[in-house]
């Protein structure tokens, strides 16, 4: 059998947080694929846990990268991509599936490769960030947060290894926030995706690439989300709702922008 890992049985202080998750989360189906046979490797851990207290610790699923398909896709309502795994690991499974997915391993969006989201014919710039640049106060995902153009506290002092991909991004991709040191203002992105429906670049192959699912690039690296702050981590959250339609849309005004 393939190592898909769940602690339910050992963590019972996850299903006591899981009697509280809201009922807009309590049937989606999340698995997080991760470098190692357990969320050891990285922020994967950090992360885990926060998916499990998010959906509930039974509506949570994790997988090795060695031993998942793009079928493993098919029974979740969310597929969670980490950095941890060698991008070639995971190759060819989740870039065309017709799961939501997000994802933070960099090298899946470069569209010479193949086998990835074809978002940028360039490179990817990597800085140590404690803001990113919220560059669309518009998008479903920062209005719902109430978030505005500007800094965004997105990591903890000393901050979190980040990546921008090289502009010019497709036409059909949005951009929700850019690192500082890419500076947001050249169609750079770290927090970017698209909609059902959406053209990326051609594929490696020059076939049309149209997005069958929604897919959100969360431009983190293995150990970032371990500095996420509150905001970071609302910001975060608020990528997945978007993807599994389940933004609350109150238009509520956080104190996050400096």
């Amino acid at each position: 059998m393939k190592p898909i890992f769940n602690r339910c049985g050992m963590m019972a202080g996850l299903f006591a947080l899981a009697a509280f998750t809201s009922s807009l989360h309590a049937q989606t189906k999340v698995l997080f694929v991760g470098g190692q046979d357990e969320p050891t490797q990285g922020a994967d851990g950090d992360v885990w846990t926060h998916l499990q207290e998010k959906y509930g610790a039974a509506n949570v699923s994790y997988i090795g990268s060695g031993s998942s398909t793009s079928a493993d896709a098919e029974a979740v309502d969310l597929v969670v991509v980490s950095s941890t795994p060698g991008s070639g690991s995971i190759r060819d499974k989740f870039h065309n599936i017709a799961t939501p997915s997000l994802n933070w391993e960099e090298a899946l969006v470069d569209q010479p490769r193949g086998g990835n989201w074809p978002y940028t014919e360039g490179a990817r710039t990597k800085s140590t960030e404690e803001n990113l640049l919220i560059v669309d106060a518009e998008h479903p995902i920062t209005k719902s947060l109430g978030l505005a153009i500007g800094p965004l506290a997105v990591f903890g002092d000393g901050g979190g290894e980040c990546w921008s991909a090289a502009a010019p991004l497709p036409g059909d991709a949005f951009i929700i926030a850019d690192t500082e040191t890419s500076g947001g203002e050249d169609g750079n992105g770290a927090i970017f995706g698209v909609d059902i429906g959406g053209k990326l670049f051609d594929d490696a192959n020059g076939d049309p690439y149209i997005a069958i699912a929604r897919n959100i690039q969360f431009g983190m690296t293995d150990a970032s989300a371990t500095n996420l702050t509150d905001a970071g981590w609302a910001l975060f959250d608020a990528c997945l709702d978007w993807l599994t339609n389940e933004l609350g849309g109150s238009g509520q005004i956080f104190d996050f922008n400096e």
